[in-house]
């Protein structure tokens, strides 16, 4: 399980609350996100940074943009091609 906390889009604490309809794999609890990985947590594009953590290895500060190859208004809205993320832990 990896833990995602800290989170801010644009230098804005993110509002995790949002996420219920967007997230994949992903449970709100206090303080962030846990992951079930491979997870997405946003359709928003933007700067994301985040604390990744994860029991028996070093907390890691992890900064990556955001993006989407096509993006369709509308209600609902279409995203594709989105970035994707890898992110390494290391043992303290």
């Amino acid at each position: 399980m990896l833990t995602l906390s800290s989170i801010q889009l644009d230098g804005a604490p993110f509002d995790t609350s949002v996420l219920a309809k967007e997230a994949k794999n992903v449970k709100i609890v206090a303080g962030g996100l846990e992951c079930t990985v491979p997870c997405g947590f946003s359709t928003k594009q933007g700067g994301f940074t985040f604390t990744a953590s994860a029991a028996g290895y070093a907390a890691k500060q992890v900064g990556a943009t955001a993006a989407y190859a096509s993006s369709t208004g509308g209600c609902p809205s279409s995203q594709t091609g989105g970035k994707r993320i890898a992110v390494m832990l290391s043992r303290p």
